[in-house]
């Protein structure tokens, strides 16, 4: 079963994906670029699990950006 997308309370809509869609296109620093990828991958329906997975990061990593954003 896949969760929603968000963590603590944390919803991502259409305006959030816009945002840190812009964001990563614009992130010059390998840090930065992980961080905004793994929260738009979750924004766009992926698992926290699934996010963590593809940019290489703790599952608790994505947990406290989520709850940082």
């Amino acid at each position: 079963m896949r969760k929603r997308a968000g963590c603590h309370g944390v919803r991502l809509r259409g305006a959030d994906r816009k945002r840190l869609a812009a964001a990563l296109a614009t992130a010059r620093e390998a840090r930065v670029y992980r961080r905004v990828e793994a929260l738009l991958l979750v924004a766009q329906g992926q698992t926290v699990a699934e996010a963590a997975r593809c940019c290489h990061v703790d599952r608790s990593s994505v947990h406290r950006w989520l709850g940082q954003y």
